[in-house]
C-alpha cells in the first residue's frame, strides 16, 4: 500500500513520506538557513505541527528571524502554537543532562498531541553542535532508536550535523542511523543514502512490486483506513477494481458513491455494524465504467482501549466471474431440478446420490431421503440387468435403451433412459449420470396403433372382399342366377360399398382434426328432415331393428354442417344398431333449450359400466364385451362424433346403466340462420 507523501520543501529531495528520518551535514549557519526554512515553511502549509530545536551556530532568534522572512504569516502560525522553536538546552539537556528514552518518550507525546489538535504529524528538527565527546555514544544509541521506530509514526525527522565536529568515523556513525543524509558537494546538494536504507528501500520496492503483482492475479486488492483523517490507503489493484485513477486521494464517501444505487443501504448498513463490533464480511455491486461488476469485501478493524476505532485493514476481491458462473450454475440447476426428465447422479459404485423431481414423481417417491444412499439396481424390475447396464456405462462411457422400473408400491412402467459417465478436468471418472423419459404412455399408444392398422385393416378388407366376391360371382354366374339371387348379391355389394364410405369418411375426418384442417359449411337445417334422411340411410344398412322419433311440435332452425352433422347421426344410430339385440328399439329425441338444441340416441343394449363411460370416446375404443357376435367397427365412430359436435361449439355425453340401455347425447348451439357460411377451425380439441 502506497504510503501518503508530503512536500518536505527541500528542492533536493522532494516529497517523502511519513517516517522519514535523514540528517544533514552544514558547514555555515547560512547552509541551515537554506535548508531548515523550507523544510518548515512546506510543514506549516500542510497542516503539520512543526518544532526546531536549535543550537549554535542558528539559535531561537536567528531562526525565528529566517523563517519569518520566508513565510508572510509566521506570526499567526507562532501566536497558534503551530510551531515551537526552542533551543536544546530545554529539550534535550533537561536537568542538565541527556536521557535518550526521555528524548524519545517527548518526541512521541509530541506527536499524539499534534493529532489530537487535527494536525496532519509532526515535522522536527534538532542541531546536535551542543554534543560533546563524552555524549556521542548515547546520543548515536537515541539516533538508532529513533531510526528503528519512526516509521510507525506520522513523523518526519532532520537532524543536522556540524562537519567541524564530526571525524570519518563520526560521519560513518551519523549515516548509518538515517535513511540518508544531505550534504553539500561543490555548491549543490547531494543525497548519500545509508546501506542499510538502500537494501531496505530496494525489498521494499521488491516487496510492494510482488504484493502489487499477486494481488492483480488474484483480483484481490487491499485498502488502510485510518478513521481521524477520514482517508483510505488503497492498493495499485484496490483502484483497479474500483475503476478509480490511481492515487486519487480516497475517503470513505468516494468509496460509497462507487457502490451500486440499489446496494449503497446495505453497505452502509453493514459498515456501520462492523463499527460496532460485527464481522464485515460482505458482498455486493459496484458500478465501473457503466458496467456492473461484484466485489467481495472483508476488514479487520482495529479498537482503542475505549471501544473507538482507530483503523483498519482490508481486502476487496473482484467476484463478477465467479458470480456468472454461479448464475450459470443456477440457471443450469434449476433447468435439473425443474427438468420434465427424471435426473439422477451415483457414484460410480451406483449409489444414488441425488435426484431431481421429476425422477421422484416418477418413481412415486416423496422424499429424496427415501432414494438416496440406495443402489440404482433397487429401481428397476430385473436388477441384474440394470447392473449389466450400469457396468456398460463404466465401460463405455454411454449407453441408451429401454428399461422397466419398478415404483415404490411395486407396480413397473417403462422409461428410456440414457446414461453417461461424466469426468473431471483430468479426465478421471468421479459419477454416472442419467436422465429417464417415462415411454409408459408412448409404448400403450404404439400398441394401440399397431392394433388399430390390424382392425382397420381388416375392417376395410371384409367388406372389399364382400363386395369383390358379389361382383365376381355376378360375372362368372350370372347366365345361372336367378333375379332374385342377382339383386342379393347387387344389394349386398352396395351395403358393404356403403359400410366402407363411412369406414374412410370417419379416417378422414379423424385425419383433418388432427392435421387442423377441419372446416365447417354452416346452414340453416331443419333438424327433423335431417334426422329423417339419416335414418333412411340407416335402415338400408340395419334390419330387425325399430326406429322411433320423438320432436316437439316446433323446432327452431338451426345454422350447422348438414354433412357432419349427417355423420354423427349416423355413427350413433350404427353404433346403437351394432349394440342392440335384434328386435330391439332404438329411439332418437330432440328437445329444445333456450340455448341449443339437444338430440339423443337411446338403445336397449346391455349398457356401459362407469369406467367403460370414461373412456368411450377414446380412440380405437371397442367394447367387445357389449357387442353382439360377428358386429363390426373400428372403435372410431364415436370419437369423430366428439370432435364434429365440438367443433360446431357444442358437448357430446352418455347416459347409461348396465342391463338398461345407453343414451348418448350431444348439443348444437342455436345460431341465427344469418350465421351461415364457411368456418375453418385451426385448433382440434
Amino acid at each position: 500500500m502506497e504510503d501518503e507523501l508530503r512536500n518536505s520543501g527541500i528542492d533536493v529531495l522532494g516529497a517523502v513520506p511519513w517516517g522519514t528520518h535523514f540528517c544533514q551535514f552544514y558547514k555555515t549557519k547560512q547552509d541551515l538557513i537554506d535548508t531548515l526554512v523550507p523544510y518548515f515553511k512546506a510543514g506549516l502549509e500542510s497542516n503539520e505541527f512543526c518544532m526546531w530545536v536549535t543550537s549554535e551556530p542558528l539559535m531561537v532568534a536567528e531562526a525565528q528571524g529566517a523563517i519569518r522572512a520566508a513565510v508572510s504569516d509566521f506570526d499567526k502560525y507562532l501566536r497558534e502554537g503551530q510551531i515551537e522553536i526552542i533551543p536544546y538546552s530545554q529539550w534535550y539537556l533537561l536537568g542538565g543532562t541527556f536521557d535518550d528514552d526521555r528524548v524519545l518518550a517527548g518526541w512521541i507525546s509530541k506527536v499524539e498531541q499534534a493529532l489530537a489538535r487535527g494536525y496532519d504529524g509532526l515535522r522536527l528538527t534538532g542541531n546536535t553542535f551542543w554534543l560533546e565527546r563524552n555524549q556521542w555514544h548515547s546520543f548515536t544509541e537515541y539516533e538508532s532508536k529513533v531510526n528503528n521506530i519512526i516509521g510507525r509514526y506520522r513523523m518526519i525527522a532532520a537532524c543536522t550535523y556540524s562537519l567541524d565536529r564530526c571525524d570519518a568515523a563520526a560521519v560513518l556513525d551519523v549515516v548509518k542511523n538515517h535513511q540518508f543524509a544531505l550534504i553539500e558537494h561543490e555548491g549543490k546538494w547531494d543525497i548519500i543514502e545509508s546501506a542499510i536504507y538502500r537494501q531496505a528501500k530496494q525489498a521494499l520496492a521488491e516487496n510492494e512490486q510482488n504484493l502489487n503483482s499477486a494481488q492483480a492475479v488474484a483480483h484481490t486488492g487491499s485498502w488502510r483506513l485510518d478513521v481521524q483523517r477520514n482517508q483510505l490507503l488503497w492498493s495499485d489493484e484496490t483502484y483497479r477494481i474500483f475503476g478509480i485513477p490511481k492515487g486519487m486521494p480516497m475517503t470513505y464517501e468516494t468509496f460509497l458513491s462507487s457502490v451500486h444505487p440499489e446496494d449503497r443501504k446495505y453497505v452502509d448498513r453493514k459498515w456501520m455494524a462492523a463499527l460496532h463490533g460485527e464481522p464485515y464480511d460482505i458482498e455486493h455491486r459496484i458500478i465501473v465504467d457503466d458496467e456492473v461488476k461484484w466485489v467481495c469485501e472483508m476488514a479487520e478493524l482495529e479498537f482503542d482501549s475505549k471501544g473507538e476505532l482507530k483503523g483498519g485493514f482490508g481486502t476487496a476481491q473482484d467476484i463478477t466471474k465467479r458470480k456468472q458462473v454461479e448464475d450459470e450454475l443456477r440457471v443450469k440447476a434449476f433447468a435439473v431440478t425443474s427438468s420434465a426428465s427424471g435426473i439422477a447422479i451415483t457414484d460410480l459404485d451406483g449409489i444414488v446420490t441425488y435426484v431431481n423431481l421429476a425422477c421422484l414423481s416418477m418413481w412415486d417417491y416423496e422424499q429424496e431421503e427415501e432414494v438416496l444412499g440406495k443402489h440404482a439396481i433397487n429401481f428397476f424390475a430385473d436388477k441384474n440387468e440394470f447392473g449389466v447396464t450400469l457396468k456398460a456405462v463404466l465401460k463405455e462411457g454411454v449407453w441408451q435403451g429401454e428399461a422397466k422400473a419398478r415404483q415404490s408400491d411395486g407396480s413397473t412402467f417403462d422409461v428410456l433412459v440414457l446414461a453417461n459417465l461424466v469426468a473431471d478436468a483430468d479426465g478421471k471418472p468421479f459419477c454416472m449420470m442419467a436422465s429417464f423419459v417415462d415411454i409408459t404412455e408412448r409404448k400403450r399408444l404404439e400398441q394401440l396403433k399397431d392394433e388399430f392398422i390390424g382392425l382397420v385393416s381388416h375392417e376395410l378388407r371384409t367388406p372389399l372382399t364382400v363386395i369383390g366376391g358379389c361382383l365376381s360371382t355376378l360375372l362368372t354366374e350370372r347366365t345361372r342366377l336367378s333375379p332374385t339371387d342377382v339383386k342379393q348379391l347387387t344389394k349386398d355389394a352396395l351395403l358393404e360399398t356403403e359400410a366402407l364410405s363411412q369406414l374412410i369418411e370417419n379416417l378422414l375426418e379423424l385425419s383433418r382434426v388432427q392435421a387442423q384442417k377441419l372446416a365447417l359449411y354452416l346452414e340453416p337445417i331443419d333438424i327433423k328432415t335431417l334426422v329423417r334422411d339419416t335414418l333412411s340411410k340407416i335402415k338400408r344398412q340395419v334390419t330387425g331393428r325399430r326406429f322411433v322419433t320423438s320432436f316437439p311440435d316446433k323446432l327452431p332452425s338451426i345454422s350447422a354442417d348438414p354433412l357432419r352433422i349427417e355423420r354423427v347421426l349416423y355413427n350413433l344410430l350404427d353404433n346403437a344398431a351394432k349394440y342392440s339385440q335384434p328386435g330391439t328399439q332404438i329411439k332418437v329425441s330432440v328437445n329444445p333449450e333456450p340455448e341449443r338444441l339437444v338430440i339423443g340416441v337411446n338403445d336397449r343394449g346391455r349398457g356401459l359400466s362407469p369406467s367403460e363411460q370414461a373412456r368411450i370416446f377414446g380412440p380405437f375404443q371397442r367394447l367387445e364385451n357389449n357387442r353382439p357376435d360377428q358386429t363390426r367397427g373400428a372403435g372410431l365412430g364415436l370419437m369423430v362424433c366428439l370432435r364434429l359436435v365440438e367443433a360446431h361449439g357444442g358437448e357430446m355425453w352418455v347416459e347409461s346403466k348396465k342391463g338398461r340401455g345407453s343414451t348418448f347425447f350431444f348439443s348444437l348451439p342455436r345460431r341465427k340462420g344469418t350465421d351461415a357460411g364457411k368456418v375453418s377451425l385451426d385448433t382440434a380439441k
